[in-house]
């Protein structure tokens, strides 16, 4: 399952892809604004995926320039597909009686809860903090 992140001014500042253990961060895939793409690409290319919003440029009639409009943009283009959308603001992950969750295998077993939960119907759901399926 992918881990999205869509996430705007914050090149040196990736709380929730640093929250994530290396191991889970190949399946991360940061959407950010074309004007940012270059820089996200060269600073975290090597560890996760990069994807660069319609800009305003010539390309594109529907520029994507909000916070609004980029979950959107995810949604239809991610339709169909299984993924979490996280804030790009999560300094760590958290669950009842277990505290920080760190470890690869932690993290990869709240990802599958996660999933386990869509399974069973729920349309949204969320790995927030407390976040217990």
């Amino acid at each position: 399952m992918n881990i999205v992140i869509p996430t705007y001014k914050r090149l040196d500042r990736q709380l929730t892809l640093n929250a994530l253990a290396p191991e889970l961060r190949k399946d991360v895939i940061l959407i950010v604004r074309e004007e940012e793409f270059g820089d996200h690409l060269l600073r975290y290319g090597d560890e996760c995926r990069i994807l660069g919003l319609p800009g305003s440029g010539a390309r594109t009639t529907r520029p994507v320039d909000d916070l609004l409009k980029t979950r959107q943009y995810i949604w239809e283009s991610f339709n169909g597909a299984r993924f979490v959308m996280c804030d790009d603001d999560i300094l760590a992950f958290e669950r009842p009686g277990q505290g920080r969750i760190r470890d690869a295998e932690q993290q990869r077993q709240m990802l599958r809860d996660l999933e386990a939960a869509l399974d069973a119907g729920a349309g949204v759901s969320s790995p927030r903090t407390h976040w217990t399926p």
